[in-house]
Parts: structure tokens; C-alpha cells; sequence
């Protein structure tokens, strides 16, 4: 409690805010946090459809498919927990190539990748590394431009099947494809219609061994593996709205605060992860930690030497201010 109050104090409260929304809550350490997120999943939701903004976050349905997650997301439907169902790793799953093919949507996704690499190969072709347009589309990286122009070459015509290793290579595209984002027009109604199909199958085998590698949504439970927002929301924000993260961020904000659960949402993000020597963090929120580290100690005597230094002299001088009044 102390250590959350003097971190407030010294102007951390949103950044401890923050990073509370995007850290983990573990249900069965604090079953009450829990169910309150439950609950405030339902209200955010209430909210958004009185104050006309329904259209702001898409939510997650086993039964629908989610046209602002990726396919991948709609595939599994959780959070992966296993390496080898994470990212690209996913398309080199066998047991989930083989559940793909059965469903029949491998070949779909095959041709979707190639449509993708064609696009990419000849949208970055002569563009430096590091150029914005990579991280828009994130399909594919500067260093993979000359594989995935190789595999695009040898299957310009499409007259016979890629190759085993072309075709793991493909699949890996589409499996962070989301149409409103991306909008090349390759994701049908058909297409959305057999992966929530598939869905079920995939869930199926995943669920044979011992750890499924992944946590499934379940509208009436936190995902211990996905954030607090996340949680929250229990769907995706809307690329086709303008402002809409920010609008959907004011809504989160106001709901967390009806309901009294900021003091939660904080002292979570006391758990967030800052890197060695604090490496993740901004040089005034290392300052400000830094000076709370010494504060929560009650010195009998406190030197501050070149400790205000990353901030403006308004706020070095609020800080002094604070330090005065703490060590009274």
C-alpha cells in the first residue's frame, strides 16, 4: 500500500496504471480480483452499447468469427501457452497442418500465403530495411524478402501443389492476416465460415495431450494467460472506426473506476517487468522508482544528487516538494 501511495506521489500513478492493464491475473491467487473482472467485463460492454459505441470492440464468440483478430487467434480461440503454437511456429505444427488439411481450409490458407507473398515481395521490393512499410504489414521481414521471392517464383504458374517446405513457409502469412487492417480482399465469408469450423477440431486435438499449449476464451472466465485489457474487453477493437482505441481506453477507464478497481489494477502493476536495470523503462520513470526505492526506506538522512536530472524544472521542483513534505 505504502509503495503504491509513493509512487503515486512522485507522478507514477498512470504509468502504474498502465502497466497494470497489460499484466496477467492469476485467478486462483485472487479468486475476487477475478470474478470483479468478470463482472466488469459485462458492464464495459453495457457501456459501450448505451453510449452508442457497440461497434467500438468486435467480442470474442465460439460460435462467430472475429474479423478484428487474426486467423490464428480465431483458430485457436486462446491464448497460446506452448512455443510451438506461437506466432510461425504454428504453421510448422504437424498435428495442426494435419487438422487443417482434414477440415479443408489447408489449401485455402496455402494460396492466401502465396497471394500475400506476391503482394509483399513486390511492395518491398527495393526498400531499405527497417522502411515503416515493414512494420505495417509484418508479414514478412527484410531479411526473408529474397526466400519469399524464391517461393513466389517457383509458384508463379499455380498449376501444381508447393512443395512440403514452400507450403509451411506459406501458411505461416495468413496466420497474422486480419482483413480490416490488412485489406488486401483476401478473407471470404466461406473462408471465415470453415476456420470457425475448424475451430472445434483444433481445440479437439489440442485438447488429447496432457497440456493443450493453450488457454481457451471462456466468456465466463478470466484468461490468466492474456492481459488485464484484454480481459476486460474479452474482444478486439475495431479497425474500422477512427479513434477507436482511445475512445475504447476513456470507456475501460471510466468502468474500472465505478467499480473501485484502480487500487487493483495498480498493485498489479507492480508485478510489470522492467528489464535489467530497469532497461524497458523511461530515464524519468527509472528517476522516479529510483527515488521511491530510498523514500519506502524512511532515511534518517536523504541526499538527492543529480536524482531529478531527466526532469523539467516544473516538475524537479514539485518532486522537491513531495521529497519535503514525505520527509517531514
Amino acid at each position: 500500500r505504502r509503495l503504491i501511495d509513493l509512487l503515486r506521489q512522485v507522478g507514477m500513478r498512470d504509468d502504474l496504471y498502465r502497466f497494470g492493464l497489460s499484466g496477467l491475473v492469476d485467478p486462483e491467487r485472487d479468486p475476487e480480483l477475478a470474478e470483479q473482472i468478470v463482472a466488469a467485463r459485462t458492464d464495459l460492454r453495457e457501456t459501450f452499447k448505451q453510449s452508442g459505441m457497440a461497434d467500438l470492440v468486435e467480442p470474442f464468440d465460439p460460435a462467430r468469427y472475429n474479423d478484428h483478430a487474426t486467423i490464428a487467434e480465431n483458430l485457436l480461440f486462446g491464448v497460446p501457452t506452448a512455443r510451438d503454437l506461437t506466432g510461425r511456429a504454428l504453421a510448422e505444427n504437424a498435428g495442426i497442418r494435419d487438422t487443417l488439411e482434414r477440415a479443408g481450409i489447408s489449401a485455402d490458407l496455402v494460396a492466401m500465403g502465396l497471394s500475400i507473398a506476391e503482394t509483399m515481395t513486390e511492395i518491398f521490393r527495393g526498400l531499405p530495411p527497417g522502411h515503416p512499410l515493414f512494420e505495417q504489414f509484418s508479414f514478412i521481414g527484410a531479411d526473408e524478402l529474397a526466400d519469399f521471392e524464391a517461393i513466389v517464383r517457383r509458384n508463379a504458374s499455380r498449376q501444381r501443389a508447393p512443395s512440403r517446405a514452400d507450403q509451411v513457409r506459406l501458411l505461416s502469412l495468413p496466420l497474422g492476416y486480419i482483413e480490416p487492417r490488412h485489406r488486401l480482399g483476401l478473407l471470404d465469408d466461406a473462408l471465415r465460415q470453415k476456420l470457425v469450423k475448424a475451430r472445434a477440431a483444433v481445440r479437439e486435438v489440442l485438447e488429447r495431450g496432457e497440456d493443450p499449449g493453450v488457454e481457451f476464451y471462456d466468456p465466463d472466465r478470466v484468461c490468466a494467460s492474456a492481459p488485464l485489457r484484454d480481459n476486460l474487453l474479452f474482444g478486439r477493437v475495431s479497425y474500422r472506426v477512427a479513434n477507436a482505441q482511445t475512445r475504447v481506453t476513456e470507456a475501460i477507464s471510466a468502468v474500472v473506476s465505478e467499480l473501485k478497481l484502480r487500487d487493483a489494477v495498480e498493485r498489479i502493476g507492480l508485478d510489470h517487468r522492467v528489464g535489467p536495470a530497469g532497461r524497458l523503462l523511461t530515464a524519468q520513470q527509472r528517476a522516479s522508482i529510483n527515488l521511491v526505492r530510498c523514500l519506502v526506506k524512511r532515511p534518517d538522512i536523504l541526499v538527492v544528487d543529480g536524482a531529478l536530472a531527466p526532469f523539467d524544472e516544473t516538475r524537479a521542483q514539485q518532486l522537491v516538494k513531495v521529497i519535503q513534505e514525505l520527509s517531514r
